[in-house]
């Protein structure tokens, strides 16, 4: 009777160690094909990065500077429930928010490209927080503000770091770092398209 026990235990278990394998695979599988659909639609210059706002979601989001595009797709339980397309120029505002509160920094940086200047900012902001303020950030996420094609105002927020999610919990810095990152790309990379938008319509009104 013991062993019968023993061997239908063992048995549970090794059917629930190759499930959570096979849905891995499946969420890799599908996260693999996400990024090369946003790499094919922008021709291979989106920016792309992924984030895990739960244990049952994962967000993917790409933005390309040359077709003024941010791509955004959620898979929930490793199917996909949202593909989105915003322009980049409808972005009104990007805020970085730690503990639910927007963080504020400036975006000055001489770099020449917008990721290198994402790159410094986010080691620059990252590097302002103490050891022990960091050990008390428990939650970091993006809110985009955005105008959709009817031209009402809705916001988008992606949860980057999440430390009640022990895939989170190790790795604080990084994700907040992550974060930053995005929040200083996304940041540049809208009001570039916002002023690009707008000599083009000022170009455009001008008289012959």
């Amino acid at each position: 009777m013991e062993f019968t026990l023993g061997a239908l235990l063992i048995a549970f278990l090794l059917f629930l160690y190759l499930e959570t394998k096979r849905k891995t695979a499946r969420l890799q599988r599908l996260i693999a094909e996400e990024k090369s659909g946003i790499a094919d639609a922008s021709r291979m210059t989106a920016s792309i990065g992924v984030f895990y706002p739960d244990s049952q979601t994962t967000v993917i989001i790409g933005a390309s500077e040359e077709f003024g595009a941010f791509y955004y797709r959620m898979l929930r339980q490793s199917k996909v429930i949202n593909r989105s397309k915003i322009n980049l120029a409808n972005i009104a505002r990007v805020d970085l928010l730690i503990n639910s509160r927007p963080h504020e920094f400036d975006y000055d940086s001489e770099q020449a490209t917008t990721s290198l200047r994402a790159t410094e900012l986010s080691g620059r902001v990252l590097s302002r927080f103490s050891p022990e303020e960091l050990k008390t950030i428990q939650r970091a996420a993006l809110r985009i503000t955005f105008f959709s094609e009817t031209g009402s105002e809705k916001n988008l927020d992606i949860t980057a770091l999440r430390t009640g999610d022990e895939r989170h919990r190790f790795q604080r810095v990084q994700l907040l770092k992550n974060a930053i990152w995005w929040a200083a790309f996304l940041g540049i990379a809208s009001r570039q398209a916002r002023h690009l938008r707008t000599r083009l319509e000022e170009g455009a009104a001008e008289p012959e």
